[in-house]
């Protein structure tokens, strides 16, 4: 693992702090983390100058990019109680991060392919992984072990979503089938052909009486919860639905898709909403920031567009060249902070700040 030190480039440079480290008034002042040779300062890059948006001001800051893995990583996802955030690479392995630091805490392996999704357990204590080794792991946290391996799928495990009275696993692969999970037994309970093709992304709804998938066919399909039966199709995207997500309050459901648009639904009727286009490059990824309802996207091209879906046609934030590679995976954190990763096995952390 290795931490990039950068220097503070554009607006909001204002003194400097300690050990020569700038401050911005845009973020806190810079962390001290340990590094291969002692303790080293991180720099703070402002990537983005301020843009007024309305009656506000955003701005956008790197805090931090992190050699993560090997082969990119895949997966992000953020714990509950918001203390550590998990990631997914190419190299098969999964790492828990220190919020607070950003540092690595732990290291784990298992898998013998890529790691392509992860989901923290309603609980706090799994965290649960999808491969390209067609198996799922679940890992007691912070203990890391024993770890209960399930086999069902054919293929690559590409999606990961636990229910959120904690009872249930709901797992997509690339075989077209959605499997549901009884975390009691630790036994498949239903296996069901979900999509035509590749399932690409699952989410409950925060009630717990709705799962969606998103499919290689361009179709979103709702199903009841736990009855497994067939609700409704969305059919308005145009190519591959890469990624689903529901707002906090359970009310309106996000999708990001090949055709580069995010779409806004209802999540009572299921009807189309909105429509918002912003680059014109594939969104991959997709991340709700639970106390704003902003929405993060990730793309193919690297960039991170960030998204108002509520209120604005026309996306609040882009971020040209945020990675030099695809941004596969999204996470929210606490405080308007935000971690990213890439094909290049980079993660990043970003803070998103809005002044008034």
């Amino acid at each position: 693992m290795r931490i990039v030190r950068r220097r503070f480039i554009g607006k909001g440079a204002t003194k400097t702090g300690r050990n020569g480290c700038p401050r911005s008034a845009a973020v806190p002042g810079p962390r001290r983390l340990p590094g291969v040779a002692g303790v080293v300062c991180l720099f703070v890059v402002l990537v983005a100058a301020s843009r007024e948006s309305g009656k506000f001001t955003v701005s956008f800051t790197l805090l931090a990019d992190i050699d993560a893995h090997r082969g990119g990583v895949r997966a992000l996802a953020t714990h509950p109680w918001a203390t550590v955030w998990a990631s997914g690479g190419g190299d098969g392995a999964v790492a828990i991060w220190d919020v607070r630091t950003w540092q690595r805490v732990v290291r784990w392996t298992g898998h013998t392919f890529a790691v392509h999704t992860l989901a923290f357990h309603p609980g706090g204590k799994l965290l649960a992984s999808g491969s390209g080794d067609d198996t799922i792991r679940l890992w007691p946290w912070p203990a890391g072990a024993p770890v209960r391996v399930f086999r069902g799928h054919r293929s690559d495990v590409r999606s990961l979503a636990f229910s959120p009275d904690g009872r249930w696993l709901v797992s997509g692969s690339l075989d077209g089938t959605v499997i549901a999970w009884d975390l009691r037994r630790s036994t498949a309970v239903k296996v069901w052909p979900a999509h035509a093709n590749w399932v690409l992304d699952i989410a409950f709804r925060p009630d717990g009486r709705v799962l969606v998938t998103a499919g290689r066919d361009d179709r979103i399909r709702v199903w009841s919860w736990p009855e497994h039966q067939l609700l409704r199709v969305l059919s308005a995207h145009r190519q591959d639905v890469e990624a689903v997500a529901f707002s906090a309050d359970g009310a309106w459901l996000f999708s990001g898709s090949e055709d580069t648009t995010l779409r806004v639904w209802s999540a009572q009727t299921w009807q189309l909403q909105r429509t918002l286009r912003g680059p014109n490059s594939w969104i991959l990824s997709l991340a709700v920031e639970p106390e704003t309802g902003w929405v993060v996207s990730g793309h193919e091209d690297g960039t991170i567009t960030i998204w108002q879906p509520l209120r604005r046609q026309q996306p609040l934030r882009i971020v040209h060249r945020a990675h030099p590679t695809g941004v596969l995976a999204v996470a929210a954190l606490p405080d308007g902070v935000f971690v990213t990763g890439d094909r290049g096995g980079h993660i990043r952390v970003w803070h998103l700040h809005v002044y008034r």
